[in-house]
């Protein structure tokens, strides 16, 4: 059931970026070789680092030319579905936006309204910077600009779909796994509130991770945790499954 359901997910591919009515779509920038981007090549979006050794931060800067949509009234903003893991953002020389260090946004859109006075009204300059690991690497995928009123459902439902479900079953797997551990104690030779509890307890890094994207510890050793929770979770389903035989 699992294989079907990940076909399921690949086959319907819900979290597509496809151009919006009412706003720009931007599907190509210019990467930048220097810190001014003086020198640059134009790069097509999604746009995806090398990947190097070690946990040292590094970062990308890029440049976009934004256009206002025709008939585009109201607060104005940028919205990026997807990228890794934090940026700067500055628009026509003024900074819109700050980078999160050490939060990583990778599961996190970012809607970021644009102060009126800041646009120039004919093509605006986007500056982004863009921060993460070298192990891991950094991305950029196609975003948009336009009228905020526009871009928020979008934002709304992405966020739901993303932290807004890793958050709520945050939640939920702290209720059930300290009713579960409670439970055990009063019936300690019931071991099957013992496994389910502590397969709630171990999944609850990784769930942190794609909530609120923020290190509870170093990264390195955050990062072990986080690789190493979704195994001990299944091993302590599988101890479960096994009581109950």
């Amino acid at each position: 059931w699992f294989f079907a359901l990940v076909m399921v997910l690949y086959v319907l591919d819900l979290g597509r970026l496809e151009p919006m009515e009412g706003a720009q779509f931007v599907t190509e920038l210019r990467l930048c070789h220097t810190e001014d981007c003086a020198a640059s090549d134009l790069q097509a979006l999604p746009f995806y680092s090398a990947i190097g050794f070690g946990a040292a931060r590094d970062s990308i800067n890029l440049q976009a030319d934004l256009v206002l949509p025709d008939g585009a009234e109201g607060l104005q903003a940028v919205y990026f579905p997807r990228f890794t893991d934090t940026m700067d953002l500055t628009i026509n020389g003024e900074r819109i936006f700050d980078h999160t260090w050490p939060q990583r946004m990778f599961n996190i859109p970012l809607l970021v309204p644009i102060p009126e006075a800041l646009l120039e009204g004919g093509a605006e300059r986007l500056e982004i910077t863009i921060y993460g690991t070298s192990s891991e690497g950094m991305d950029l995928h196609p975003f948009y600009f336009g009228p905020e009123a526009v871009l928020a459902p979008a934002h709304a439902a992405r966020f739901f779909a993303g932290p807004g479900l890793a958050r709520f079953a945050l939640g939920m797997m702290a209720v059930l796994a300290a009713t579960l551990l409670l439970a055990w104690s009063f019936r300690p030779r019931d071991k099957e509130y013992l496994w389910l509890g502590l397969a709630c307890v171990v999944i609850m890094p990784t769930l942190v991770l794609y909530g609120f994207g923020r290190p509870l510890t170093g990264y390195t050793f955050w990062t072990m945790i986080t690789a190493l929770s979704p195994a001990i979770y299944a091993l302590f389903l599988l101890l479960f499954l096994r009581s109950l035989l």
